[in-house]
């Protein structure tokens, strides 16, 4: 049932939805009915983390005892905190709860046990991206406030390895030159064969011949 588009007559018995009396009360009613499951919504808290205003948020910070609350952090921040709040403190002490916190706070964060790198029991190192939040001596005085909240206290800090990366864009243009060279040769031609039809005109001439008979002399 939606609660904020109720209609109380849709809920009644068939034979009630035809009486006036009632049609006009459920009329009546719907409202106070959506009203109220608008600001019963107003209870429901920790699920709605991503819509409170950043007051709220910094009253939940104080009633979920975040260990590590620093209110210049952004809105988003601050919410992540606060949501991740109750897992921490179930790891709180651990090398998970360092990681969790200082990627949420800081950035990237890898934690290495003293055996990790050839160090002296009972420490451990940080590399840290600080790419978002910058590497200022206040941050980095931070930085050592969540650690000492979060870690166990028999464990010590050794080192501290600080990444930041610069960002830019970078334009590249390329262009493409090309050429084509052609000879060409006087052109010989070879095996040239001649078809056509010629035609002759020839004459047939007749002549007469005179021939002269003399008798023989003895």
């Amino acid at each position: 049932m939606n609660l904020n588009n109720i209609d109380l007559l849709s809920l009644q018995p068939s034979y009630f939805q035809q009486d006036k009396f009632i049609k006009a009360l459920c009329k009546t009613l719907n409202p106070y009915f959506q009203k109220l499951s608008n600001d019963s919504r107003l209870v429901y808290i920790y699920g709605r983390i991503d819509e409170l205003d950043e007051d709220t948020i910094d009253s939940l910070a104080w009633q979920f005892h975040v260990d590590f609350y620093d209110y210049t952090l952004t809105l988003d921040k601050k919410r992540e905190i606060v949501k991740d709040s109750l897992k921490i403190h179930r790891i709180k002490g651990t090398p998970k709860a360092v990681e969790d916190m200082a990627s949420t706070v800081f950035g990237k964060t890898k934690l290495k046990e003293w055996f990790e790198y050839d160090g002296k029991p009972f420490f451990f190192g940080l590399d840290v991206d600080v790419t978002e939040r910058g590497a200022s001596p206040e941050e980095l005085k931070k930085l050592d406030t969540l650690i000492e909240a979060y870690k166990n206290k028999r464990s010590w800090i050794d080192f501290i390895n600080i990444f930041l990366t610069n960002r830019g864009s970078i334009f590249i243009g390329a262009t493409t030159i090309c050429g084509e060279e052609i000879v060409v040769y006087p052109w010989t031609p070879k095996d040239i064969e001649s078809k056509g039809n010629i035609k002759l005109s020839m004459v047939q001439g007749q002549g007469v011949e005179n021939i002269t008979i003399y008798p023989r002399k003895e």
